[in-house]
């Protein structure tokens, strides 16, 4: 699994953006990847409301 965060600034404030991969390396890799892909999603998804609450 690998996470890249980056940002740049805009207007008065800034835009972040996470990019992440992720593989299990289980059998049936397409579906388990998948799966995984989804739920580390909503992790970032989570992460960056959260970043956006302290700095809001």
């Amino acid at each position: 699994m690998w996470t890249e965060l980056d940002w740049k600034p805009e207007n008065e404030g800034a835009r972040v953006r996470a990019r992440s991969g992720v593989s299990l390396g289980l059998p049936a890799a397409t579906v388990t990847d998948r799966v995984a892909a989804w739920k580390r999603r909503g992790e970032l998804d989570r992460a960056l409301d959260a970043l956006a609450a302290d700095l809001g």
